[in-house]
């Protein structure tokens, strides 16, 4: 959806853009409801969809108040639209290298298990996001104040989305390398149910693959 936002307010730019994006979001979905047996595949492409949702948001925000409202130049619109991805990816990196204790995913045998945990929110947290996702506010702060508290909001979920999801992000890490170390990939520890499921399913059965991963 955002996608196409930011090809209406620069159809030449994001056109193309927009539509492989869209595609692939698709073509995601597709296989991870009918196709995948592999754990990381789909766990990997949930905590990203989860955490990009609010950056796209904040991209579409700031191109639009910056190409719209202020007439930038296109190039420097842009330029500042990226700024809410590369502040995320900041973060995303950051928590990637952030060691963590707790259990999130349990491997027996090939399969994996999701342990419920604790939610992992805190006050901090949430005041590192709101401070980190002031910083656009000099950006913006003699214009509209509206756009400006939804850019800065938006920026903020997103930060605060990443260190939210810290525990799973270094885990899916941990396991992918796991994967890599051993030659192995691991599936859902429900992964016969989830076969029943799709095999009820005329599409399921029309792309099933055949008990691989």
């Amino acid at each position: 959806m955002f996608a196409i936002f930011a090809a209406g307010i620069m159809p030449r730019v994001f056109v193309v853009p927009a539509i492989i994006t869209v595609l692939a979001f698709v073509y995601g979905c597709f296989v991870c409801a009918y196709r995948t047996e592999r754990f990381t595949t789909y766990a990997r492409f949930r905590l990203l969809t989860n955490i990009l949702l609010a950056p796209m948001l904040a991209f579409v925000l700031v191109l639009s108040v910056c190409y719209k409202l202020l007439k930038l130049d296109p190039a420097v619109a842009i330029l500042l639209s990226v700024a809410p991805f590369a502040i995320v990816g900041f973060a995303y990196a950051v928590v990637c290298h952030w060691s963590t204790e707790r259990p999130v995913f349990k491997v027996i045998g090939a399969r994996v298990d999701v342990l419920e945990g604790p939610p992992s929110h805190s006050p901090w947290l949430a005041g590192l996001s709101a401070a980190l996702g002031s910083l656009v506010y000099s950006m913006f702060r003699e214009h509209d104040t509206l756009y400006l508290g939804v850019i800065v909001l938006a920026i903020s979920i997103s930060i605060y989305m990443v260190f939210y999801n810290r525990h799973s992000i270094f885990a899916l890490r941990a396991l992918r390398r796991q994967e890599e170390s051993k030659g192995c990939q691991y599936t859902f520890m429900d992964i016969e149910a989830i076969r029943e499921k799709r095999a009820a399913s005329p599409l399921g059965r029309l792309f099933a693959k055949k008990h691989s991963l």
